[in-house]
């Protein structure tokens, strides 16, 4: 049965990087399997910042459009109950990253 805290707990636990990556996107697919927006986009966001900070950055650039889609989806609604401009301030700082990291 899906538990998305219970998904939560289980990649938060795993090791950082390729383990951690692998356990969000496991957790990304049951989301969208279970149609919850609000964790979709959760889950997305995760697995965006674990590719930043903890892997090898590409998996963050092919996310990171999947991510954006879900923002713009949902900027009618309560985003993911996070403030629309914290998680904006969010995304941004994760794409300022990526462009250093690139550079």
């Amino acid at each position: 049965m899906y538990n998305p805290q219970e998904l939560l707990e289980e990649f938060e636990n795993l090791e950082a990087g390729k383990p951690r990556l692998m356990g969000i996107k496991q957790a990304i697919e049951e989301a969208d399997r279970a149609k919850d927006e609000d964790h979709s986009f959760i889950f997305r966001y995760e697995y965006v910042k674990e590719s930043t900070f903890d892997g090898d950055h590409y998996d963050s650039i092919l996310m990171f459009p999947e991510l954006l889609a879900k923002f713009d989806a949902n900027m009618q609604k309560k985003c993911c109950r996070i403030s629309k401009t914290t998680t904006l301030f969010s995304l941004m700082n994760i794409f300022r990253s990526q462009l250093t990291l690139s550079a």
